[in-house]
C-alpha cells in the first residue's frame, strides 16, 4: 500500500509539473505557414445572399393512383376552405363471374376504410357518390384542379352522413345501379388478355366521391384506396345473398395499375381570416413581385418557389473584387425561418420540406424547374425542421460551386414530402398525403430568407 501511495504522489506531481511548463510556454501557431508559398495561403470567411422567393400554386401535378384517397375538407384562417375528393375506376375481383338466372338486387354497398383522419374526427359529414359519365385512361393526367364534375352524372347515386370516430365508411348505392350491374353479359364480365382493354371500363366507367361539411366543421380522411371495395349482394334462382365485389386497386402481372384513381383538391382561399389570407398568387414571371413572406400548404395547394439566380453569384463575387477562379465555396446554406404571425402551433409545420426530385427537367404549368443534384438521393433531405431555432435548412454546396463555374441558374419548389407509388414510378416529392402548412419569410421580409456561403478566398 504505502508503494502505491509513492507512486500515486509521483505521478500527480510530474502531471502538475507538465501543466505548469506547458501553460508558461507560448506555442508557434503559425508552425510550418513558411512553407506554403504565399499565394496559395487563403483565409476562410462567410458572407449571405438573398435568394428570389415567391408563393407559386401547385395545381398542375398529377393525382393519380397516389394509394390514398382523401376526402373530407380542410380549413385554416391563412388558405381558407380546402374540399377533396377521389375519382376511381373498379373491376370485378374475379376473372369471370356469372349471376345466373333470374338475378335480384339485394344490396349495394361502397365500403371505403379510413386510415387516418385530421381535424375534428367527431364531426358530420355529408359524403356524396357520383357515377362517373367519362371514361378514366390510364395513360392520361388527372390533376387536382381536373374539372370532375363535368365528367359525372349530375344525380348522385348515393350518400351518407359519416359520423367519423375511425369507423369505415359505408354508403348504400342507388338500385338502378346495381340492377345495371346484375345485367352485365358475360362477355363484358370477362376480362381481356390485356386488363386495361377490358370492356368492363366502358359499361361501368366508375366513380366519383366528395365530401361536405356539416355545420362548418371540418375533417379530411384519408382512404385506403387499394382496400376500398364495391360489394353487389343479389340472389338468383340456385342462391341466395350471392356476392360480387369490385375492387379500385387491380395490378396486372407486370405491377402496373390496371385501374385509375385521382384525388381532385379545390381551394377557396376567399374564405380565409381577411388579416392573414393569401392575396395572391405569384407568377414565376421577371416582372413578378417578390414575396415578404412564402406560404406552404399541403395537398398540393402552396409551395416556396426559391430562384437562385447567376446574377446574384457574379454581383457578390465583384463586390468582394475576387476572381471567380479564386474562390472556393465550402458550404453553401440555404436557410428559411418561420413566420410567427398567424399564431399557429410550431408541432403543425411540416417536419420535413424537400425539393422535387423525380424527373428532370420539369414543369409546373408553363414555367420551368430544375432537379436539384444534391437532393438525387432518396435519404438526402436536407430541409428538417429546427423547430428550436424555428428554422429550416439546406445544402446548396454544389449547386452554388456550379454557379461559380458556369452559366447555372437554379429554380425549384419545397414541398412537404412523402412516398408514393404511381403506375410508373415512386416518387418522394409529393405533399398530397399530408395537410401540412407553414409561413416562412421572403424575399421582400425585414429578415429575409438567406443563402449563407462559407468560402476561401487568396490571403
Amino acid at each position: 500500500m504505502t508503494k502505491l501511495f509513492n507512486s500515486l504522489k509521483l505521478a500527480v506531481s510530474v502531471f502538475a509539473a507538465s501543466a505548469f511548463l506547458f501553460s508558461c510556454t507560448d506555442v508557434d501557431k503559425t508552425l510550418g505557414v513558411n512553407f506554403i508559398p504565399s499565394d496559395e495561403i487563403r483565409s476562410i470567411k462567410i458572407d449571405t445572399i438573398y435568394p428570389d422567393a415567391y408563393t407559386i400554386s401547385l395545381d398542375s401535378l398529377s393525382t393519380v393512383n397516389s394509394g390514398l384517397i382523401l376526402l373530407g375538407t380542410d380549413y385554416d384562417d391563412i388558405f381558407g376552405s380546402t374540399v377533396a375528393g377521389s375519382a376511381f375506376q373498379m373491376l370485378p375481383v374475379y376473372d369471370t363471374v356469372k349471376f345466373g338466372n333470374s338475378p335480384s338486387l339485394t344490396s349495394l354497398v361502397l365500403t371505403m376504410p379510413v386510415s387516418t383522419m385530421t381535424g375534428d374526427e367527431a364531426v358530420a359529414q355529408t359524403i356524396t357518390v357520383y357515377e362517373l359519365s367519362e371514361r378514366l385512361y390510364i395513360d392520361s393526367s388527372y390533376y387536382p384542379v381536373t374539372p370532375v364534375m363535368t365528367m359525372v352524372n349530375a344525380t348522385p347515386v348515393g350518400s351518407v352522413t359519416y359520423n367519423g370516430n375511425g369507423e369505415d365508411i359505408k354508403i348504400t348505392l342507388d338500385p338502378s345501379l346495381g340492377n345495371r350491374l346484375l345485367n352485365a353479359t358475360d362477355e363484358i364480365m370477362t376480362r381481356a388478355d390485356t386488363v386495361t382493354k377490358s370492356p368492363f371500363y366502358d359499361f361501368f366507367k366508375g366513380l366519383y366521391v366528395v365530401a361536405q361539411p356539416v355545420g362548418g366543421s371540418h375533417r379530411m380522411n384519408y382512404v385506403n384506396a387499394g382496400a376500398t371495395q364495391l360489394t353487389l349482394t343479389y340472389s338468383n334462382s340456385k342462391a341466395t345473398d350471392t356476392t360480387c365485389v369490385y375492387m379500385t386497386d387491380m395490378v396486372m402481372a407486370s405491377g402496373a395499375y390496371a385501374s385509375v384513381q385521382f384525388n381532385t383538391i379545390q381551394h377557396d382561399y376567399t374564405q380565409a381570416n381577411p388579416a392573414l389570407r393569401i392575396n395572391h398568387m405569384n407568377d414565376t414571371t421577371a416582372s413578378a413581385v417578390l414575396d415578404s413572406v412564402v406560404y406552404l400548404q399541403g395537398l398540393y395547394g402552396a409551395a416556396p418557389y426559391i430562384k437562385l439566380k447567376q446574377k446574384m453569384i457574379t454581383d457578390w463575387i465583384a463586390k468582394k473584387g475576387l476572381d471567380p477562379k479564386q474562390v472556393a465555396v465550402s458550404r453553401a446554406e440555404l436557410v428559411l425561418e418561420l413566420e410567427d404571425f398567424s399564431g399557429q402551433d410550431i408541432t403543425k409545420y411540416p417536419a420535413s420540406l424537400a425539393p422535387p426530385t423525380s424527373w428532370y427537367p420539369y414543369w409546373v404549368g408553363s414555367s420551368f424547374f430544375n432537379w436539384l443534384p444534391s437532393f438525387s438521393g432518396i435519404s438526402y433531405y436536407d430541409g428538417t425542421l429546427n423547430r428550436s431555432l424555428k428554422k429550416y435548412s439546406f445544402n446548396l454546396t454544389y449547386e452554388v460551386n456550379r454557379m461559380l463555374q458556369s452559366n447555372t441558374e437554379w429554380k425549384f419548389w419545397l414541398s412537404s414530402y412523402a412516398k408514393t407509388t404511381s403506375y410508373t414510378t415512386t416518387m418522394y416529392n409529393i405533399s398530397q398525403y399530408v395537410a401540412y402548412r407553414g409561413v416562412m419569410r421572403g424575399a421582400k421580409h425585414s429578415k429575409p430568407l438567406k443563402l449563407i456561403v462559407t468560402y476561401t478566398e487568396p490571403k
